[in-house]
C-alpha cells in the first residue's frame, strides 16, 4: 500500500492521516517506511512534530510503557524515565544486564553532568582509554582573620582537577608586602567550599613556607572548615604538640607558601 492511511486518536477521538510511502500493510504489520506527520524518508519510522517528553507531558511521540507503570518517554533531544502517572521521574538503565557503552566514536568530545555539575568531559584516550575529569585553574588569595589587609603578590598560582565530590590540587602563593593585614592567616580562593557536613575538617599539605618565624614551632599546618573555602594557617608547637594560630607576625612581607590539598567538597 502507497499513499495515506488513517490513525484514531483515542484521546481527541478523531482520526487522524498519515502518510506511507512504500510500504506494505499484512495482517496489522508495515513493512518498510512508515512517516507520522511528513514524508516518508529512509527511516524505518518517523514522527515529526512532538511536544516536550518532560514529566507530567503527553505530547510527545514516542513511549514504552503505560501510563500506570513505569514508563520511558522520548521527543527530538531527550530520553525521560518515568513513574506511574508520568508526573514523577523514576530510574533508568541502560545496559543493566552488562555490555559496553559507546559515546560517539573514538576520541570525540562529550561531558558527562550530575545535577548541573559536568562531573566528566572531554574524551576516552584511543590508545589508554583514560576518562579525562574536569580540571581548571584558580587564584589563591592571603588574608588575615581580624584586618585582610591589602597585600602585593609576586606569585599566585592555582590548579585543580575535580573527581566527584574530591578536589585534587595545589596553590602557590609569593608576596612582596603583607599590606597591613592583622589575624590569623587564611589562604582563600579555594573554587568549591568543603562539604556543609556538621564536623567536616578538610587538611592541606603545606610543601614549603618561606620567610617565616617559626620559634619554637616545628611545622605548619593548613585547615578548612565545613563550608569555607579557605584554609586557617597553624603552627605546631613542639614543647606542647599544641597547634597555636599562625599570624602575620610570624611571616615577612616576602612570604612564599605552597600548599597541596585533597578535599571533600560540597
Amino acid at each position: 500500500m502507497s499513499g495515506r492511511f488513517l490513525f484514531f486518536d483515542p484521546t481527541s477521538g478523531q482520526w487522524d492521516l498519515g502518510a506511507v510511502g512504500g510500504s506494505q500493510f499484512r495482517n496489522g504489520v508495515f513493512s518498510g517506511d512508515v512517516n507520522v506527520g511528513g514524508t516518508a524518508t529512509a527511516s524505518l519510522v518517523r514522527v515529526l512534530a512532538t511536544g516536550d517528553a518532560g514529566l507530567g507531558t503527553t505530547g510527545h511521540g514516542f513511549q514504552v510503557g503505560p501510563d500506570s507503570a513505569t514508563h520511558v518517554t522520548m521527543d527530538g533531544n531527550e530520553i525521560q524515565w518515568r513513574a506511574a502517572g508520568g508526573a514523577a521521574a523514576a530510574q533508568g538503565n541502560i545496559n543493566a544486564e552488562g555490555g559496553d557503552l559507546a559515546l560517539g566514536n573514538t576520541g570525540h568530545a562529550f561531558s558527562i553532568t550530575l545535577r548541573g555539575t559536568v562531573i566528566a568531559s572531554s574524551v576516552l584516550d584511543a590508545s589508554a582509554a583514560i576518562l579525562e575529569l574536569p580540571e581548571g585553574t584558580f587564584t589563591p588569595t592571603i588574608a588575615g582573620s581580624t584586618t585582610p589587609g591589602a597585600p602585593v603578590y609576586t606569585t599566585q598560582l592555582g590548579r585543580y582537577t575535580k573527581v566527584g565530590n574530591r578536589l585534587l590540587g595545589t596553590q602557590y602563593i609569593v608576596l612582596s608586602s603583607k599590606g597591613g593585614m592583622a589575624g590569623q592567616l587564611r589562604i582563600g580562593g579555594l573554587p568549591f567550599n568543603v562539604v556543609n557536613t556538621l564536623g567536616a575538617r578538610a587538611s592541606g599539605t603545606v610543601g614549603f613556607a618561606g620567610s617565616v618565624t617559626m620559634g619554637a614551632a616545628l611545622s605548619i599546618t593548613a585547615l578548612a572548615f565545613q563550608n569555607t573555602n579557605y584554609f586557617l594557617l597553624y603552627k605546631q608547637a613542639a614543647a606542647s604538640g599544641s597547634s597555636l594560630s599562625m599570624t602575620d607576625a610570624d611571616i615577612a612581607d616576602t612570604f612564599t607558601l605552597y600548599i597541596t590539598f585533597n578535599l571533600e567538597i560540597a
